[in-house]
């Protein structure tokens, strides 16, 4: 599989990171939803105009390998909000999120921020509470007319 590298996400990763998305939700989140469930949330993310804004406007890292290859992806907004955290199923379980939560974190210290909220999926929500974040509420969500559940949750420093 190679070595990570994390770095800063560039517009020109657009279309491998909604492919990482597609495939950690078909593949890995599908365990817990259901196939409409899971067709209304990829089709909700398939939105490069929003994905390019979320690279300009938040703190957004890519684990990527020797080979260019993408392994996951998360991204911070500047109000502490964990706003994406996915990882390509050909990756689950090596790591990669966890890289990746501890720069998310480490970034949310440096900028002052002192709480960390996130909408866990089902799937992810045990990575997170393994993580340090405590379930603040279950939420209730409408995409294209299907109900998807997720849980809020939060790390504070």
């Amino acid at each position: 599989m190679g070595t990570l590298k994390i770095r800063n996400a560039r517009p020109s990763d657009v279309p491998f990171l909604f492919k990482v998305f597609e495939r950690a939700i078909r593949q890995t989140a599908s365990a817990d939803y259901s196939p409409e469930q899971v067709d209304a949330w990829v089709r909700k993310g398939d939105n490069p105009e929003g994905w390019s804004e979320r690279i300009r406007n938040q703190f957004f890292l890519v684990a990527v390998t020797e080979d260019g290859s993408y392994a996951g992806f998360s991204s911070l907004a500047s109000d502490g909000y964990l706003d994406l955290m996915f990882v390509d199923p050909d990756w689950k379980g090596k790591g990669v999120a966890g890289l990746l939560i501890n720069h998310i974190l480490s970034e949310a210290k440096k900028r002052g921020i002192k709480t960390v909220c996130t909408d866990a999926s089902i799937t992810a929500r045990d990575f997170f509470t393994h993580h340090g974040f405590t379930t603040v509420r279950k939420n209730t969500n409408q995409i294209f007319g299907i109900t998807i559940n997720n849980y809020r949750m939060k790390w504070v420093y």
